[in-house]
């Protein structure tokens, strides 16, 4: 018989963290508060970088509760971002992870731009080059809810144009004439959980923009907001596409050079929380994200 005014569900144990907060801007070790049994983890993995024409893809973004013990060292790895690369070809960038009581948690590295090829997939995908229609798939790891979302397709008469790269937030934009890239996607913006944390103001994970063929003078693909490199430039008219801020884990822009992506993050906050019961929304969701308390 239920003890609890006849509410049955699985008990949510006690929580008291005190919302310390760590903010991993490289691999570390995370000593837990010693009442913490919850952590609130936000975990971005790299970008990676822009090739001629097609806008990196942003690095996988995930935002989970997980069950932790008081007083233990959890390794917070965090990926680097795609480093620039010869214009025909970006780099994907590397996944970051939180090691838990429960296991592993991932995010997958943002998907490399291309020169001439089809968009590459990744945590977010990569725009697609100008020889080749075909975008990056996003969400490489299979989650639920979807850690990135695809780049962009681009055009492939005339002047050719490039895709931008996914976000976190939102795909990559298509390029939108012969003369203009498409836009990188947004990222994500965390800050209602996290506060005002990153080089971003809490936005993470833009999608880098599209490149451009020839000398143009129309506009190139912007960065995704989020820490994308942007704007891809003109090929043989400009320095080069920006390179993705470090920490956002944003794509870099595509270009001649082309944009590095940006480095990831692992942010990680203690929960308060106090004991009780389950309600099946929550429980329903926590299934779902393979963080259900045994």
């Amino acid at each position: 018989m239920a003890t609890n005014g006849g509410i049955i569900g699985k008990t949510n144990n006690a929580s008291f963290g005190n919302c310390t907060q760590t903010v991993n801007n490289s691999t570390a070790a995370v000593t837990t508060q010693p009442g913490t049994r919850l952590a609130q983890v936000l975990i971005v993995a790299g970008g990676g970088s822009g090739a001629k024409y097609g806008g990196g893809g942003a690095g996988g973004l995930r935002n989970l509760v997980l069950p932790v013990c008081g007083n233990t060292p959890y390794t917070a790895t965090v990926g680097g971002g795609g480093a620039a690369a010869p214009s025909d070809t970006g780099n994907k960038g590397s996944n970051s992870s939180f090691v838990a009581s429960c296991g592993t948690y991932s995010s997958t590295g943002g998907g490399l731009g291309t020169g001439e090829e089809a968009g590459q997939p990744g945590g977010s995908g990569s725009g697609a080059g100008y020889a080749c229609s075909a975008a990056g798939s996003g969400n490489e790891g299979g989650y639920n809810p979807p850690e990135g979302n695809p780049g962009g397709t681009s055009v492939i008469s005339g002047p050719q144009a490039g895709g931008g790269g996914g976000g976190a937030g939102a795909a990559g934009q298509n390029a939108q004439s012969s003369c203009e890239a498409g836009d990188g996607g947004s990222g994500t913006d965390v800050s209602p959980t996290f506060g005002n944390i990153g080089p971003t103001c809490s936005v993470f994970a833009g999608g880098g923009g599209g490149g451009l063929f020839a000398n143009v003078q129309a506009g190139a693909g912007a960065a995704g907001p989020g820490g994308g490199g942007g704007p891809g430039h003109y090929n043989n008219r400009a320095s080069g596409g920006g390179n993705a801020v470090e920490n956002t884990g944003g794509g870099g822009a595509g270009s001649s050079p082309v944009g590095a992506g940006g480095k990831g993050i692992v942010v990680v906050k203690e929960l308060n929380r106090a004991p009780g019961v389950w309600s099946m929304q929550s429980q329903f969701s926590a299934r779902k994200q393979g963080t259900w308390p045994s």
